[in-house]
């Protein structure tokens, strides 16, 4: 699959088709490549894209968490 606006848009309003809860699995990014994209979005010189990346990093701590108390019970 091509990434294009439409798909971009898709990923990132949760509008992932038949399945809802998980991603396409074309739709993966690493963290460099969303850092580009954010500077790219927002003509900005890193800070936002950092600051973004920041709040990844915390979602993805506070789900890894989650899933952890949910093993222990």
């Amino acid at each position: 699959m091509k990434i294009n606006k439409t798909n971009l848009d898709n990923y990132i309003t949760g509008n992932y088709g038949e399945d809802e809860q998980k991603p396409h699995k074309d739709m993966l990014f690493n963290l460099r490549e969303i850092k580009e994209a954010v500077d790219w979005a927002t003509g900005d010189d890193g800070f936002r894209s950092s600051e973004v990346i920041e709040i990844l990093k915390q979602i993805k701590r506070e789900n890894n968490n989650e899933s952890k108390g949910e093993k222990s019970n």
